[in-house]
């Protein structure tokens, strides 16, 4: 996941900003904005309880989850997919992105050879959830490029997109929230849309926050619009998330000499709650 170019800094700094006033001005510390987040999410994530209903993890029988990143299946819906296949469900990944741009400019791990490593660290995520090596894709694509691609680069994704689309005959699609932050998220909706109406098909459509959490007030507008927000108890196969969330490296740990990674321990927290969340338009 490329933690800083994917957010949004104009969101961020509105955000900011207006924390920043509410709370006279204590909230533009680091440890400040941290106990901000988690309160405003932990408040969040009461009210998606109460707003919620249990999505019935036994009914499909085949779901395609569309990951604009390596990590971003586990993140948003792990628990989701290891419920799903302990029901007896297929469930498919397609990652979008190589996962390239994480570390930019970093002095010792080439673009290409973190591509490879992500690509090593998607196989043994899936396996930890489950998820049979076959019904993994990749198209590759440039990180931190969807929203800026040319019309021929757009075409030929869509057409791969819709390819396994048809393959997969998925009767639920998981995809990251259209609002969620991230220009790669909201671009990798966009071309999901445009593959669908290639294929005309017409599976349920869920969708699951991910750097909404980072911006928890990102989640008023799904709590005041979803048609449904779905909950998933994920306690009994949490540690299977917990193991694939583990098998991102590159993601979790920092790569010397770094000394944060690039998904803080503040931000990861928020994935290890007890259920997860979908929304339906």
């Amino acid at each position: 996941m490329k933690a800083m170019t994917k957010v949004s800094n104009s969101c961020q700094s509105r955000t900011s900003k207006i924390a920043g006033i509410i709370t006279l001005g204590w909230s533009n510390s680091p440890s400040g904005r941290a106990k901000l987040r988690l309160g405003i999410s932990g408040l969040a994530r009461r009210i998606l309880r109460l707003r919620s209903r249990p999505y019935p993890v036994q009914t499909p029988k085949s779901v395609l989850v569309v990951a604009p990143h390596p990590d971003d299946e586990t993140l948003g819906c792990g628990g989701v997919l290891a419920r799903i296949i302990r029901a007896g469900g297929t469930v498919n990944v397609l990652f979008v992105t190589d996962g390239r741009a994480s570390h930019p400019g970093h002095p010792l791990i080439s673009p290409g050879t973190l591509a490879a490593l992500r690509h090593d660290e998607a196989r043994a995520a899936t396996g930890a959830l489950g998820i049979e090596w076959r019904n993994v894709f990749f198209l590759d694509s440039p990180d931190g490029a969807l929203a800026s691609l040319d019309l021929a680069h757009t075409n030929e994704l869509v057409a791969k997109i819709a390819n396994i689309l048809t393959k997969t005959s998925a009767e639920v699609l998981l995809l990251t929230y259209r609002h969620d932050g991230s220009t790669d998220h909201e671009a990798s909706v966009a071309l999901v849309k445009k593959a669908l109406s290639a294929t005309r098909q017409r599976p349920q459509i869920l969708e699951f926050p991910i750097w909404a959490w980072r911006n928890p007030l990102m989640l008023v507008r799904p709590i005041l619009t979803s048609r449904v927000i779905w909950s998933v108890d994920i306690s009994n196969v949490k540690g299977m998330k917990i193991a694939a969330l583990d098998a991102y490296i590159s993601q979790t740990r920092p790569i010397p000499p770094d000394l944060m990674p690039v998904l803080s321990p503040e931000f990861t927290s928020e994935f290890t709650f007890d259920e997860e969340f979908l929304f339906e338009r």
